[in-house]
């Protein structure tokens, strides 16, 4: 089996027949023996993985394929692919769209060592969160260090990122999952708007669960960390016997909360 390159991907040797496990709708066999009716098999590789990516495709899922260097720059030559950035190229004729830019920036962190992620707005408008349209520069996260700069967008390091923060897309990009993406959001406007539009949307669209958020809130609210205290008070205050959840009455906030919900004057001096 010959896999591309951090993409999920694949291509089979021998024939195989096209997936369609509705689970992992990112898988594409090719046949690479008994395609003689649609051109040159390995042309038919760079089409099939390009069309599940919006055109886009990223020259290490080239070269997994079995192209050269020197391949691949014949085909930018004569117009096959075109050069959207370094390591990324779009099939002929393909729509530039903000779907297409979405992924280009995904498939450009490909030439790093770590990908990224696509995340906050751009995750959100993916996941379906509402008010957010799909439009803008797209939003990236990456957990490694070092300098990142993305030509079709932005991109944030985070060092609490953990690999079941990440989902694949049916676009096939990697993106923030939607407990992920609600709190990221969250913390976000919690600096300057109202991050209880973000929770209580996503709830209220089953996107996520307030269980799910607040368990993964614990293990990436930082002290000092921007927007953490008025998300961890839009949880608890949202979260079903709060004041009986171990974690909650271990911290000041939780504590200030449950006296409030039993009527301590003191909570409400604190508060």
């Amino acid at each position: 089996m010959l896999e591309l390159y951090r993409t999920g991907l694949t291509v089979s040797r021998p024939p195989a027949v096209p997936s369609h496990n509705p689970s992992r709708t990112f898988d594409i066999s090719i046949n690479l023996y008994d395609v003689s009716c649609y051109g040159e098999p390995m042309e038919l590789a760079i089409v099939s993985v390009a069309n599940s990516q919006q055109g886009v495709i990223g020259r290490r899922q080239v070269l997994a394929l079995g192209f050269s260097e020197r391949q691949v720059e014949r085909r930018l030559q004569r117009g096959a692919l075109q050069h959207l950035a370094r390591g990324v190229y779009a099939l002929r004729g393909s729509t530039p769209t903000w779907e297409r830019s979405v992924v280009a920036s995904w498939v450009a962190t490909l030439e790093r060592r770590h990908p990224g992620a696509l995340a906050l707005r751009t995750a959100g408008a993916l996941h379906g969160f509402a008010g957010l349209p799909r439009s803008g520069s797209p939003q990236l996260v990456v957990a490694d260090a070092g300098r990142h700069s993305n030509p079709f967008g932005s991109v944030m390091r985070r060092r609490d990122l953990e690999p079941d923060d990440i989902d694949r897309h049916h676009l096939g990009v990697l993106i923030t999952n939607p407990v992920r993406t609600a709190l990221d959001l969250a913390m976000e406007d919690g600096r300057t708007g109202r991050p209880e539009r973000v929770i209580d949307d996503a709830l209220a669209h089953g996107k996520v669960t307030i269980d799910a958020l607040w368990d993964r809130f614990q293990r990436m609210a930082d002290r000092g960390k921007p927007g953490t205290v008025h998300v961890r008070r839009i949880l608890l205050d949202r979260l079903p016997s709060a004041q009986n959840h171990p974690s909650a009455q271990n911290h000041p906030t939780g504590l200030v909360l449950a006296r409030a919900r039993a009527g301590s004057p003191e909570a409400v001096r604190l508060r």
